[in-house]
């Protein structure tokens, strides 16, 4: 099912030298309409070259972010084939490994 494989993550920050990847994208239509993602609750925007934020087109969110502990973030990601929308929400914490 949609977002059948997105649960709750954890990930190293990677000092902040890493671009982090997570694939929320595979939503498919029934009927060929195309879907567009968005999210909510990524983490902020530390410095201008860290913003996270997921692609439209694919649903991969990316972005650098260096934590200053173990953070966690209620991401909420949304489908939309511009008629309904489905929506999964799922804990993102980010390790400080420097």
């Amino acid at each position: 099912g949609a977002f059948a494989g997105l649960g709750d993550m954890t990930v190293s920050d990677a000092s902040g030298n890493f671009l982090l990847a997570i694939n929320a994208g595979g939503v498919t239509d029934p009927l060929g309409r195309s879907i567009t993602y968005s999210a909510t609750g990524l983490p902020p925007r530390e410095i201008p070259w860290s913003d996270m934020q997921i692609n439209q087109a694919t649903g991969v969110i990316s972005g650098v972010h260096d934590s200053l502990g173990n953070e966690s973030f209620n991401v909420t990601i949304i489908a939309s084939n511009g008629h309904s929308s489905i929506s999964k929400t799922f804990v993102l914490t980010i390790q400080n490994d420097g």
